[in-house]
């Protein structure tokens, strides 16, 4: 017949010597007594005190951080006020912008420093500077038309005319009606070459009597573009 051949069985652990079993329980032993020892060693009160002044110290330094920054954010704020009241623009538009850096979300101060960096007009830089502030606070304030007209302004003075078309947009969504609105936004998409775009902006136009010659003039590029108005 067939042959079975069991699997050998590993060897059981040798038995630990009861002296070396002596000796673990020994070396516990000496530990726990040197752990009681450092524990009635040591002031318990003074280093629960110690902790306590550390914390209050941490909590104490905060606090006078935030008065500082409270402190500096409200003297430039004080500052602009001043300025602004004595005709002095420059420095108040300065004053807000750091305010801002310590008061980032105050939407308020947002508007107010876009509107009057905007008022103040000048070279393509101080444009550029103000176009960033109107942004800014366009993020904060989103339901302010007049900033976002304010913007589409600037945006098609430093050449960026898809901002100022989308901006635009905006606008003649929310006043269907206003045909100065829409007669500008037609003009930057013809100019920035969205044709089919300007055509559905321009359509009501056409429609109304008494189109006018600047609508027929717009309709005429946009048919130069495509060929026919639909």
């Amino acid at each position: 017949g067939e042959v079975f051949v069991l699997p050998r069985l590993a060897a059981a652990p040798a038995p630990v010597p009861a002296a070396q079993r002596g000796g673990r329980r020994a070396e516990r032993g000496r530990l726990w007594f040197d752990l009681r020892g450092l524990a009635a060693r040591v002031n318990l009160p003074f280093v629960a005190t110690l902790t306590g002044a550390a914390v209050a110290a941490a909590v104490g330094l905060a606090g006078v951080q935030s008065w500082q920054v409270r402190r500096q954010a409200d003297g430039l704020l004080f500052r602009a006020n001043v300025a602004q009241r004595a005709g002095d623009g420059a420095t108040a538009a300065e004053a807000l912008e750091r305010y801002m850096e310590f008061r980032p979300d105050d939407e308020a101060v947002a508007v107010r420093h876009a509107v009057a960096l905007d008022d103040a007009k000048g070279p393509p830089r101080v444009r550029a500077t103000a176009y960033r502030a109107l942004r800014r606070a366009l993020r904060l304030a989103p339901t302010r038309s007049d900033l976002r007209r304010r913007l589409a302004s600037a945006a098609e003075e430093l050449g960026d005319l898809k901002e100022a078309g989308i901006q635009l947009e905006v606008l003649v969504r929310e006043a269907p009606d206003d045909r100065a609105t829409r007669l500008r936004l037609v003009k930057i998409l013809v100019e920035s070459g969205g044709t089919a775009s300007a055509r559905t902006y321009l359509e009501p136009l056409v429609k109304t009597p008494g189109a006018g010659g600047e609508v027929q003039s717009l309709l005429g590029r946009c048919e130069e573009s495509v060929g026919h108005f639909a």
